[in-house]
Parts: C-alpha cells; sequence; structure tokens
C-alpha cells in the first residue's frame, strides 16, 4: 500500500512539474526560424542576401545600368518572404518565381516580370504593380486591396477569390484563366472597370 502511494505521489508531481514547464497559455512555443530562400540554380539565401540583390537592382535603375546588377530571381523559391515596401521595379526579372504568401505590402513591382509567377495568398496590399507583366501568374487568394494594376498585362492570370478591394483596374489587359474569375463584391469596388480591356 505505502509503495502505491509513493508511486502516485511521484506520478502527481511529474505531471506538475511538466505542467509548469509549459508557457502560461498551456501551448506549445513556436520559435520562428530564420527566413531562407533559393535560388534557380539552389543556392540558398538569406534575407540579407535578398535585401542585397534589391539594392543592387536599385543602383542598376540609377545609374542606367553601369552600376549595379539587374535582379534576376527567375524560379527563384521566395515562399513567405517579407518583400515590404521593397523595390523591384523596371525589369526586376521574377518569371516563375514562388513567393506564395510573401509579403508585399507597399512593393514597386512596376513593369516587373513575373511571367507564371506562384503569388497564391501574396499580400499585394498598396502595391505598384503598373504595367507589371502577370501573365499566366497565379493570383490565387491573393490581397490586393488598393493595388495599382494600372495597364498591367493580366492574361491567363489565375484570379480565383483573389481580392481587389479599390485596387486601380485602369487599362488592364483582362483575360483570367478559365474558371479563375477573383472576388466578385471586391472588384465592384475597384477603380477603372470601365477602361478595362476584356478579352473572355
Amino acid at each position: 500500500m505505502q509503495q502505491l502511494v509513493c508511486k502516485v505521489v511521484l506520478l502527481l508531481a511529474g505531471i506538475l512539474l511538466f505542467q509548469a514547464s509549459l508557457p502560461a497559455n498551456g501551448q506549445e512555443e513556436h520559435r520562428k526560424e530564420p527566413w531562407i530562400g533559393k535560388l534557380k540554380d539552389g543556392t540558398t539565401i538569406t534575407r540579407k542576401d535578398l535585401l542585397k540583390i534589391l539594392d543592387e537592382h536599385k543602383r542598376w535603375l540609377v545609374s542606367a545600368g553601369k552600376e549595379g546588377k539587374r535582379a534576376d530571381l527567375r524560379e527563384a523559391n521566395l515562399r513567405e518572404a517579407n518583400l515590404e515596401n521593397t523595390d523591384l521595379y523596371e525589369g526586376a526579372n521574377l518569371r516563375g518565381a514562388n513567393l506564395e504568401g510573401a509579403n508585399l505590402l507597399e512593393a514597386n513591382l512596376q513593369k516587373a516580370i513575373l511571367e507564371g509567377a506562384n503569388l497564391q495568398k501574396a499580400n499585394l496590399e498598396r502595391a505598384n504593380l503598373e504595367g507589371a507583366w502577370l501573365v499566366a501568374t497565379d493570383l490565387k487568394e491573393a490581397y490586393l486591396m488598393a493595388a495599382n494594376l494600372w495597364e498591367a498585362n493580366l492574361l491567363a492570370t489565375n484570379l480565383q477569390k483573389a481580392e481587389l478591394w479599390t485596387a486601380n483596374l485602369s487599362f488592364v489587359v483582362f483575360e483570367p484563366k478559365l474558371g479563375s474569375l477573383p472576388d466578385i463584391p471586391s472588384v465592384a469596388t475597384a477603380h477603372g472597370l470601365s477602361s478595362i480591356e476584356l478579352s473572355i
């Protein structure tokens, strides 16, 4: 009997110690790992490396090609990258890149090449996509609130459930992928609807 009591006491003590080791909310802590991406050639990159590529691209633009280097992120894996307020405009090559879940809040993507890129569930709120090449791009469930899509090319683009609240769609070339229309109520709030070049 005494041995049984001792075992029960030890068991209860173990449970109390385990509970004490848990966070206050009773849930396990989830430490966020540092972001790691990958270039087309398999080279892994950190956020610092990515920002350096963007800085070199900006220098290339400002110097008219005399300094820096044009951003070549073709087929790069940039899933969930934080690209908030970054400059990827005027010729940045993101063809076939994986930007699923990326944060592109207020990013400048004017005339960027995004053909075939994966932008599913990406945050493109207030992003500048003026004249961007979005042919065959996957924008499923992307958030494009107040984004500027002036003269962007959306030929064969997947816009299924994409949200376009108050977005600027002036002179957009729009021939969506079959069965991939965006969130209709949000489109109703968009600007420049009468100027859209429809081909459906």
